[in-house]
Order: structure tokens, then C-alpha cells, then sequence
């Protein structure tokens, strides 16, 4: 007897938490190279580019990775739980919003709604992008 059942990828929320890393320091330094028309045009200054990307993706690491394990185990009981794909990315996105939130409340003992706004609008707009596709059963 065939089984019906099928058992998606766990790449998900793995995904939505490189892009997330990715692309957010991406924006941040982007807004403020435009608000700064003056250093954006210093050519001087794409060395300093690449430290700063670096220096956020490199911070951002360790300060993400619990909430990205609990998305990540989430996700499993999730798709256990046979809920459909839309509820899973809803939930998903919603938590990892929240995780977020939380997070910069306990780094800076504020909520600091710039970053927290910044990394949220990107985990919503990548996370409703993403695809998530069955993967083959053997």
C-alpha cells in the first residue's frame, strides 16, 4: 500500500535564516549610504562596505541561532502534525517575527524597533517567497 503522506524539506527555515542575514545588513547599509549621498560616492569607502556586511553577518550569527533551531524544530512538528503548507509559513513567519523581537529586547533592554523592524520586514517578504516542496520518500 502506497503512502500518501508526503515529508517536505527541511531547508525551509534554514533558508529563511541565511536570506535573512544575507540581505538585512544588505538594506541597513544601503539606507544609510543614500542618507549619506556624500560617503556613498567615495569609492574609498567600499572597503569599509565590506567590513561593516561582514561585521553584521558575523554578529548576527550566534544572536539569531536560537531562534532559527526553534524554527527549525517547529517547522518538524509542523509538518508532523500534517498542517498545510500557507498555516506552516504563517506560524513560521509569526514566531520568527516575535523571536526577533525578543531577541533585541534582550540584547539592548529596548526593543529597538529599527533593527527589529528591519530584520522583521525581511524574514516576512523572503519567508512568504519561499517555496517549501515536497522532497521524495523512499
Amino acid at each position: 500500500m502506497m503512502n500518501d503522506f508526503k515529508v517536505y524539506n527541511n531547508f525551509y527555515a534554514a533558508k529563511l535564516w541565511i536570506l535573512t542575514l544575507v540581505i538585512t545588513p544588505l538594506l541597513f547599509i544601503g539606507q544609510n549610504m543614500l542618507t549619506h549621498a556624500a560617503s556613498a560616492l567615495n569609492f574609498h569607502d567600499f572597503g569599509g562596505f565590506f567590513e561593516v556586511y561582514s561585521f553584521f553577518v558575523l554578529i548576527s550569527m550566534p544572536f539569531s541561532l536560537p531562534v532559527c533551531v526553534g524554527a527549525l524544530g517547529l517547522y518538524w512538528i509542523l509538518i508532523d502534525l500534517g498542517i498545510t503548507i500557507k498555516v506552516v509559513k504563517i506560524i513560521m513567519i509569526s514566531i520568527i517575527v516575535l523571536g526577533i523581537f525578543i531577541t533585541f529586547y534582550l540584547m539592548s533592554n529596548t526593543f529597538e524597533w529599527y533593527f527589529s523592524s528591519l530584520y522583521s520586514g525581511v524574514v516576512i517578504v523572503v519567508g512568504l517567497l519561499l517555496k517549501v516542496s515536497p522532497r521524495n520518500q523512499d
